[in-house]
């Protein structure tokens, strides 16, 4: 009787652990609303696929393109909500919209990650975002270098914006922060601001209209470097020395790396994307299985992109 009753006991024993390694192996569904139009965001889905392949092996994901349209992008998330996703990260093209996609999630009873983005309301359940006023003062870092080289350098500005959200802003107000001196002293100028909502072709064509408009102009500092290279062309197209002129970018994209390596670009905000990721579906996995976390994370991956550092960073070997 005592060896049926181990017997029975061992064999209890064995279905719970064959339960465990089932739960811990549960399949979750996740949803990306990406704009696939922004180069970054191409990159971004990369990383996702790459680690959930290598690490995240139980999650499903489900990628959406909005082609830059809010309309679209509320459509995909309706999508997502029909196709049962468990969580739904959220990179949202404008704040406004935003707005409208994560109540279309909340309501549906689906947990909200947003990534890297703003939405004008606070329905999420969390936000991996990096301060953007990182990524200016990174560009300042690079633009107060070159400052100290020479005294009797002076910068007159345009600055291309993506969006106007308080927050993206940010990209800019950084770089006064770290050029405040140079700000006072009329060394560092900014004649002009402008939104090319991340278009390069609408970089390009302000570019062309400033170069007219301001000839003394010798700096273009963009939110990205999609608006940057469409900055670069039009300097190109003007016959512009590009020894004379510096572009600076945001985000460290595959093609800004090589407009940094060519010399057409002086610096670009590089953004360490894997970090960000891995921390994004942690926190998915995370929600889905009870845990809790910050509403708020910062993954503190943002590092100024040069032709010096460029090798070391893209090799995980630089430090500041």
């Amino acid at each position: 009787m005592k060896k049926f009753v181990c017997m029975l006991l061992t064999l209890a024993l064995l279905a719970a652990c064959a339960v465990g390694a089932v739960a811990e192996e549960e399949k979750i569904t996740v949803g990306l609303s990406l704009n696939l139009q922004d180069e970054i965001n191409v990159k971004f889905q990369e990383v996702y696929e790459q680690l959930i392949n290598e690490k995240y092996t139980n999650v499903d994901l489900i990628v959406t393109n909005a082609l830059g349209d809010t309309s679209r992008q509320l459509s995909d998330i309706e999508s997502l909500i029909m196709q049962d996703c468990d969580v739904i990260i959220l990179r949202a093209i404008d704040a406004d919209s935003g707005v409208v996609c994560a109540e279309a999630v909340k309501n549906a009873g689906i947990y909200l990650v947003l990534h890297d983005s703003s939405i004008n309301a606070d329905i999420f359940d969390v936000r991996v975002m990096g301060d953007q006023g990182d990524h200016g003062r990174a560009i300042g870092q690079a633009i107060k270098a070159y400052l100290d080289e020479d005294e009797s350098r002076v910068i007159n500005m345009g600055y291309i914006n993506g969006g106007t959200t308080a927050n993206l802003q940010k990209r800019e107000t950084g770089i006064y922060e770290v050029c405040a001196e140079y700000v006072e002293n009329g060394r560092l100028n900014t004649l002009i601001t402008g939104v090319a909502d991340w278009s390069a072709d609408t970089a390009m064509a302000m570019a062309e209209d400033w170069l007219n408009t301001y000839p003394e102009m010798n700096c273009i500092a963009a939110a990205s470097d999609e608006m940057a290279i469409g900055v670069i062309q039009a300097l190109e197209g003007a016959g512009v020395d590009m020894d004379e002129f510096l572009v600076y970018g945001v985000d460290g994209t595959e093609a800004g790396q090589s407009y940094i390596r060519s010399g057409e670009l002086d610096a670009t905000s590089y953004q360490d994307i894997p970090v960000a990721v891995d921390m994004i579906l942690e926190v998915c996995v995370g929600l889905v299985n009870g845990e809790t976390f910050d509403k708020e994370i910062n993954p503190h991956n943002y590092y100024a992109m040069n032709s010096e550092n460029i090798d070391a960073l893209l090799a995980g070997e630089f430090t500041e």
